[in-house]
C-alpha cells in the first residue's frame, strides 16, 4: 500500500484553540492591569485625601465616687458594669469607726480632766510646800537677827569681863548654822517654785488637751449608723472592688461610673499627618470589638503633647488626636481601652462641629 501524503496546512480547529488562549490571557493581563490600575488609583486617592491610624482606642470621661468616711460596707446595690441614674443609691457604709473614734475621743478628754484634778492636787501641795519652806525661812531669819542682837550684847558683857569667851563662842556657832540653813532654805524655795512653775504650764497644756479632745468629740455625729452613698452622675458602673464586708478608709476609691455619652476616641497620628488635619473633619472608624458595625466621628481637638514619652528608636513622633463619636445606638455598649482603625477625611467640612449641631 502506497503511503498516504503528509499535509503541510495546519489544523483550522487548533488553530482556534490557540487563539482562544492567547485571547484569554490577553484578558487577563489587562483585567490583572486594571485591578493593580484601580488599586494604585484607591491608594493614591486615599493618601491625598485621607489620614489612617491603627493606633486608637476608646476612652470615656470617668466620674469616681470616693468614701466619705471609713468604715464597713454593709450593703452593695450595684455590680460591675450595672446602668444607674443619678442619684442613685449605690451603697451603705457602716461609720462604726467615726463611732468608735468620738467614743475614743470622749475617753481621752474625761482621762485628761481626770489628770488635770490629779495635778491641781499636786499645784495646790506644791503650794503648801513652798508657803512651808518661806515661814521656815521667815523663822530662822528672825532667830538669826535675835542672835545677832545677843551677840552685840555679849560683846560688852565680854568687854566689861562679865561674860566669859565660851558663851561668846556658843552664839557664833548658832549664828553660823542658822546663816547655812537660811542658804539651804532659799535653794528649796527656789528649787520648789521652779517645780511649781513647771506644774503650772503643765496644767495649761492638759487643759489645751482635755478642751482639744473634747471639740473633736463633739464635732463627730452622737450616732449615725450608716452613710448611704448615691450616684453623681447617670452612667455605667466600673471599677467596682468591693464586697459587703469590705473596709475602706476616707477618700477611698469605690467605683467608677462612666457616662454613656462621654466616649470618644483617642488616635496616634504622625507630625506629618497632623499637618492637614483640623477640628470638624469627618472620621470613618472601624472597632475591633464590633466589625460588622460603621462607626462616625468628628475631630474635636488636638491633645496636649507635655506628656508624650521620649523618642527612642524612631525620629517619628505620634501626638494623640481626639474624635467625639457621633450617634449611635450601640454607643452605650462600648467599653474604654476597645481598639479601633479609622481614616480622616481630610476633604470633609471642618468649619462646623456636626456632633454639637446634632445635640442642639
Amino acid at each position: 500500500m502506497a503511503d498516504q501524503p503528509t499535509s503541510t496546512h495546519s489544523n483550522p480547529t487548533s488553530m482556534r484553540v490557540r487563539w482562544h488562549r492567547v485571547l484569554l490571557i490577553i484578558v487577563l493581563l489587562l483585567l490583572l492591569l486594571g485591578l493593580a490600575s484601580a488599586y494604585w488609583y484607591t491608594d493614591l486617592v486615599t493618601s491625598r485625601h485621607y489620614e489612617q491610624s491603627d493606633h486608637a482606642y476608646i476612652k470615656a470621661d470617668v466620674a469616681w465616687v470616693l468614701a466619705a468616711q471609713a468604715g464597713e460596707i454593709t450593703e452593695l446595690a450595684v455590680q460591675e458594669q450595672d446602668v444607674v441614674d443619678q442619684h442613685a443609691f449605690l451603697l451603705s457604709i457602716d461609720d462604726t469607726d467615726r463611732t468608735a473614734r468620738r467614743a475614743q475621743l470622749q475617753a481621752l478628754a474625761q482621762l485628761k480632766s481626770a489628770a488635770l484634778q490629779i495635778h491641781q492636787q499636786s499645784e495646790q501641795a506644791q503650794q503648801q510646800v513652798i508657803r512651808e519652806l518661806q515661814g521656815e525661812h521667815v523663822t530662822a531669819q528672825a532667830e538669826l537677827a535675835r542672835l545677832q542682837q545677843l551677840q552685840q550684847r555679849y560683846q560688852l558683857l565680854y568687854q566689861e569681863g562679865l561674860l566669859n569667851r565660851q558663851t561668846m563662842e556658843s552664839n557664833q556657832a548658832q549664828r553660823s548654822m542658822l546663816q547655812a540653813r537660811l542658804s539651804r532654805l532659799s535653794a528649796d524655795i527656789h528649787a520648789a517654785e521652779h517645780q511649781y512653775e513647771a506644774l503650772v504650764n503643765r496644767r495649761e497644756q492638759l487643759q489645751a488637751e482635755q478642751q482639744q479632745a473634747q471639740t473633736d468629740a463633739d464635732a463627730l455625729p452622737a450616732r449615725q449608723n450608716q452613710i448611704r452613698v448615691h450616684a453623681p452622675v447617670a452612667g455605667r458602673v466600673n471599677s467596682l472592688n468591693l464586697r459587703v464586708g469590705s473596709r475602706v478608709d476616707v477618700d477611698t476609691r469605690l467605683m467608677s461610673i462612666v457616662p454613656l455619652d462621654s466616649f470618644f476616641l483617642e488616635a496616634l497620628f504622625t507630625e506629618t499627618q497632623i499637618e492637614r488635619m483640623q477640628v470638624g473633619q469627618r472620621v470613618e472608624i472601624e472597632i475591633d470589638a464590633y466589625p460588622d458595625q460603621q462607626w462616625v466621628g468628628y475631630i474635636t481637638g488636638f491633645l496636649p503633647t507635655e506628656h508624650l514619652p521620649p523618642l527612642q528608636n524612631s525620629t517619628v513622633r505620634r501626638l494623640p488626636v481626639r474624635i467625639d463619636l457621633d450617634r449611635s445606638p450601640l454607643l452605650p455598649s462600648l467599653r474604654p481601652g476597645l481598639a479601633a482603625n479609622l481614616r480622616v477625611d481630610l476633604r470633609s467640612n471642618h468649619t462646623t462641629n456636626p456632633i454639637k449641631n446634632t445635640a442642639n
